[in-house]
């Protein structure tokens, strides 16, 4: 195949409800300079066949069947694979809006080593069509300490759009120099790392704030693990981040400390929820805790919201927030079972477990 501007990688498991509208909507791109590698690991509907069968339609076409488990080694797969300009990773159940390839290819004119645009949820959002090129501290304090720094990329909607892959554009030869790929032992926060570690290494930036992605929250995705196996992988999540925060010039360290409360608040309180695993979730906090001697981190963490969702949550994490301050974890534990019992009531638990 002949060399092309963009690589569009699709991790593919047991998507058959909605793989057809993704191909469709990269089809029905006006930019037609690109190819699409489908990674299909264990899937067990009509995944790879229809991916099979869109190949027989498109030249431009790759399917990859693997028995990697997981969306990062599937993501590995077709990064290694892939033979564009630039790299744009889609899942299986969401889709590029019209325009989308119109606008990577625009602000990718200078070959930035990143760029992020926006996304849509549910329901149409005002775009403000601005671009800026932040500095790598900016883009960082925006991605690590939301929302109290999101407001200096000039883009609107949720901060989850800093540091989640979808509706990014990552220059291939740019990822391949410093050897840039997912964290296999992570199921969830996999994003997270790895477009830290992206940022870290980038030259240039581009935030371009204009919709080019539909993000169809998956009701089966691990991200939405409402059990103890969810608070473990978000904790396995938070331990990648503490270590990594070595690598962080100085002036991060705090702003990176308070995602890491981030994760662990929102792990508490998605452990409140596990039913009959809420003592072993707690038990694994504890333990987590303790293991990472944490005690320093929330003594000094700033006195300020979270990446929240709703203000109902805002208040229950500065509860936990300053029991934790002083060491009192059984406070805490009590002020997330409450927390917990509120969103069942309102059907809010899915909410907070994708956010």
């Amino acid at each position: 195949m002949d060399h092309m501007k963009f690589s569009i990688v699709i991790p593919v498991h047991n998507a058959e409800q909605y793989l057809n509208d993704c191909i469709d909507s990269i089809y029905s791109q006006d930019v037609t300079d690109f190819e699409i590698i489908f990674v299909v690991n264990g899937s067990n509907d009509e995944s790879e066949n229809i991916c099979l069968m869109a190949r027989e339609c498109h030249s431009n076409i790759r399917v990859i069947v693997t028995d990697a488990v997981g969306v990062s080694s599937a993501r590995n797969i077709g990064l290694r694979e892939a033979q564009g300009d630039y790299i744009i990773f889609i899942d299986a159940d969401d889709c590029l809006l019209p325009g989308a390839l119109d606008a990577f290819e625009e602000t990718c004119v200078d070959l930035p080593d990143i760029v992020t645009a926006n996304y849509l949820r549910n329901k149409p959002k005002r775009m403000s069509g601005r671009v800026s090129d932040p500095d790598t501290l900016t883009y960082l304090r925006a991605m690590l300490d939301a929302p109290a720094f999101f407001s200096a990329l000039k883009l609107t909607w949720q901060p989850i759009v800093t540091y989640c892959v979808f509706a990014k554009a990552f220059r291939r030869q740019f990822l391949v120099d410093n050897g840039i790929y997912f964290d296999t032992d992570l199921a969830i926060g996999e994003d997270l790392i790895f477009t830290m570690k992206s940022v870290l290494r980038a030259g240039l930036i581009r935030c371009a704030d204009e919709a080019v992605y539909y993000y169809r929250p998956g009701e089966s995705t691990v991200s939405s693990r409402q059990d103890l196996k969810g608070v473990t992988k978000r904790l396995a999540s938070a331990g990648k981040l503490i270590n990594m925060m070595e690598e962080l010039p100085d002036e991060l360290r705090e702003t990176a400390g308070m995602k890491v409360i981030d994760i662990i608040l929102r792990s508490i309180v998605i452990g409140a929820s596990c039913g009959d695993e809420k003592k072993a979730a707690f038990e694994e906090i504890r333990s987590f805790l303790r293991e990472q001697k944490l005690g320093k981190l929330f003594a000094h963490c700033r006195r300020g919201s979270l990446s929240i969702v709703s203000v109902d949550e805002n208040i229950c994490y500065m509860k936990m927030m300053e029991s934790l301050r002083y060491g009192r974890l059984t406070p805490a534990f009590n002020t997330a079972l409450a927390y917990a019992d509120f969103l069942q009531k309102k059907n809010r638990i899915k909410q907070l477990i994708r956010g």
